[in-house]
């Protein structure tokens, strides 16, 4: 599992970033079992597992946006 580092902005957008790529991946791995039929309850929670990191990720992201532009509000 991915964690959030701190320090800056930057290290938000990074963290999304690479969560996103996990949660992608895991959903990959995931649908690539069901194709093959294997619908194990395990693999089904992978796969809505992955949605949900995805989904947070991108709220994380949005976060992100939001603090750049209220930085960047306070130095104009």
């Amino acid at each position: 599992m991915n964690t959030i580092q701190t320090g800056n902005i930057y290290n938000l957008y990074q963290s999304a970033s690479k969560g996103a790529a996990a949660a992608q991946l895991q959903a990959f791995e995931a649908s690539e079992k069901i194709a093959a039929g294997n619908l194990e309850p395990r693999t089904m929670v992978q796969l809505n597992e992955s949605t949900q990191i995805y989904k947070l990720n991108a709220k994380v992201t949005s976060v992100a946006d939001q603090m750049t532009g209220t930085v960047l509000n306070l130095r104009a």
